[in-house]
């Protein structure tokens, strides 16, 4: 099993770690990816600890999920209308 708390970029900062159920994943920069956040997940920024006060852009994408109903769907979207 590999420690990514100890992985580094190029330039010798700590890389971010995102844990979604008992997968751990580092952020990698140019890098996309995807998963389902309504599973248990935590992300970890390391250098935040150490006074780091680089820019993070995270992109968040809403996807119905293939077994909803149209109803189902409706339901949802009149919780949770557009921004």
């Amino acid at each position: 099993d590999h420690d990514y708390n100890h992985d580094h970029d190029e330039h010798g900062s700590i890389r971010p770690i995102l844990r979604v159920l008992n997968t751990t994943m580092v952020w990698e920069e140019g890098e996309a990816f995807v998963f389902d956040d309504s599973l248990i997940h935590s992300a970890e920024y390391p250098n935040v600890a150490n006074g780091s006060t680089e820019v993070r852009v995270v992109l968040v994408v809403d996807l119905w999920h293939p077994s909803l109903s149209d109803d189902e769907r409706g339901l949802l979207a009149s919780l949770y209308p557009p921004m």
